[in-house]
């Protein structure tokens, strides 16, 4: 049986890796997000730019 504290160390490390990688998660989500709405804006400014 493990003592309450190593348990608790556990949980502790275990939220903090959820938590980061949510974190990770969310920032990748929006940058792929950015790309798909900037990138075709940008292309259609440039096409326009150069009609």
């Amino acid at each position: 049986m493990m003592s309450v504290r190593t348990l608790s160390n556990f949980l502790i490390v275990l939220l903090t890796i959820h938590f980061k990688w949510s974190l990770i998660q969310c920032f990748l989500y929006d940058s792929m997000l950015n790309m798909l709405i900037i990138a075709p804006c940008c292309l259609m400014s440039k096409k326009r730019g150069n009609a």
